[in-house]
């Protein structure tokens, strides 16, 4: 003899399985939670077997459709639900939808991409696509203005030798606090340690304060100019002064590659009225050392 076994959860009877009703006392005998009833359909993955009305003339097994909780979406409009029977799942995503602007925006669940597409779009969407490319052209030029502007802040001193100054950030500073030390030496010289780029060797470049300063102004021109094409620009664009398509082809006009060669300045330097009556042995210093600014720095 063959019984049908079931299973109770939150008040109904659910299928479990055929068993073999024991034999013994020469009867067979229903054990708990079983019946001899049998069902007569098999129910599909998508549904529960019940047994309902148990111990009654009008017991019977019931083909119950399975409900899944939870939030689903429509892959067609995506329309959300928190109940859906079991059977319909192929109809859903759990994958949230665009926001739903309710401005005749259209949106379907791409199978392949997994993840959604506008079919139409809507004013609101468009509006919401052109600010998020608007934004993301906005980071990218940022980026580039502070990329470019720091590939901007180099200058190249020349002589027999070739190095390159940062005139920003700290080893600007650094420079700066190492030639402002030469205000306290009683020749005025200042002397800077500062890397070739050809030799990678380390040299000392030692010039008079007054010729230092007459090179460093050259240098903050430079520097100051590329910081006001910087400032200018970055406040129109934090102040959303451009269009798309302004900022799109944005591009500023910064001096690169700006080299000073310091025997070239040094003509100027000893030539000009000013010095040569103001600081006449810096002058004299300068004339001596021409072609001898850099010195190895483990040189005797």
């Amino acid at each position: 003899m063959k019984l049908a076994e079931y299973t109770q959860i939150d008040g109904k009877n659910y299928f479990k399985g055929i068993i073999d009703a024991p034999f013994f006392d020469d009867k067979y005998h229903i054990i708990f939670q079983s019946t001899a009833l049998l069902p007569k359909v098999e129910p599909k993955s998508s549904q529960n077997l019940i047994l309902e009305n148990k111990g009654t003339e009008n017991e019977a097994w019931v083909i119950e459709e399975i409900i899944l909780a939870g939030n689903f979406y429509e892959k067609k409009g995506g329309k959300m639900e928190t109940e859906i029977f079991q059977r319909d799942i192929e109809k859903y995503t759990q994958i949230k939808p665009f926001e739903d602007f309710d401005d005749g925006s259209i949106q379907n669940f791409n199978e392949t991409l997994q993840n959604w597409e506008y079919l139409k779009k809507g004013e609101k969407v468009l509006e919401l696509e052109l600010k998020e490319k608007f934004d993301k052209i906005k980071e990218v030029q940022l980026a580039k203005i502070q990329q470019d502007y720091q590939l901007a802040q180099q200058v190249l001193i020349k002589n027999c030798k070739t190095v390159v100054i940062k005139i920003m950030g700290q080893e600007y500073t650094d420079l700066q606090r190492e030639f402002n030390k030469s205000g306290w030496r009683m020749d005025k010289l200042a002397i800077l340690v500062l890397i070739d780029l050809n030799d990678k060797k380390r040299y000392k470049l030692t010039i008079s304060r007054s010729f230092g300063k007459f090179l460093l102004t050259k240098i903050q021109n430079i520097s100051q100019n590329n910081f006001f094409k910087k400032e200018i620009a970055l406040q129109k664009i934090e102040r959303n002064e451009l269009t798309f398509e302004e900022l799109s082809v944005l591009k500023l006009d910064f001096i690169f590659n700006s080299e000073i060669n310091i025997n070239d300045e040094a003509e100027k330097y000893i030539n000009d009225d000013y010095y040569k009556s103001k600081y006449p042995e810096d002058v004299e210093f300068i004339i001596n050392s021409k072609n001898k600014f850099f010195t190895e720095l483990n040189a005797e």
